[in-house]
């Protein structure tokens, strides 16, 4: 994304902060067909910066600038140009958007995962740390000071990587949690599994063990 349209994006997600309670927003991402729930962070800042980048990732951008500007029509709302990427690539699909939401449910609403109770670093510190050091292969130094910031490039290349590479990226997550053993690693898995199994991919991640310490995991195909 270009250094123009990233800052045309921003200025939307400061209109609608200005211009919306969280409440309305709420009806907002209802109107779009997305899940309140789905979107990172409690106030209306995040909620925000959140439903600006979703709508972009699935293709609704330009829906959701109709809405604000029917629900406001008095504002001058900023318009974004049409990203170059080919509508496959902006495209959500199913496989991705169920695995997303089966680690919603049980890895990112974690409260520490985002948060930082009693001053300590939210847990997306330690995750992008390895994830851009070893994953990525970029400085770590380039990340975002802001968790939620973080998270959207987390989020962004999920939806956005070649299909080709989609699996190595999930395992690198499964894997890094897996070995955390923080979050409950069996519910991630479970989760994961049956999204992919809904969906008939006919893939499963499959984790190793000894001694019941996790050494190892991998998408595999489904042997049942």
């Amino acid at each position: 994304m270009d250094a123009n349209r990233n800052k045309q994006l921003s200025e939307l997600r400061r209109q609608i902060v200005s211009f919306f309670t969280i409440e309305e927003l709420k009806l907002v991402a209802f109107e779009l067909g997305i899940n309140w729930d789905d979107l990172s962070g409690d106030k209306i800042s995040t909620k925000a910066q959140s439903l600006v980048v979703l709508a972009d990732h699935t293709g609704k951008l330009d829906e959701l600038i109709a809405i604000v500007s029917k629900e406001r029509p008095n504002v001058t709302w900023e318009e974004v140009v049409v990203t170059d990427e080919p509508p496959s690539q902006v495209k959500v699909d199913n496989v991705r958007t169920a695995v997303w939401n089966g680690l919603h449910s049980t890895l990112w609403k974690q409260k520490t995962f985002l948060g930082s109770p009693k001053g300590k670093p939210p847990l997306i510190e330690r995750f992008s740390y390895a994830l851009w050091k070893n994953y990525f292969n970029k400085p770590v130094d380039s990340r975002s000071k802001e968790p939620t910031r973080i998270f959207e490039e987390i989020r962004k290349y999920f939806f956005s990587c070649r299909d080709d590479e989609f699996n190595s990226y999930l395992e690198f997550i499964l894997n890094y949690w897996n070995d955390l053993n923080h979050y409950s690693p069996d519910h991630i898995n479970r989760a994961v599994n049956g999204a992919l199994k809904r969906e008939g991919t006919g893939l499963q991640y499959k984790p190793t063990y000894e001694h019941r310490h996790f050494v190892s995991g991998a998408i595999v195909r489904d042997e049942e």
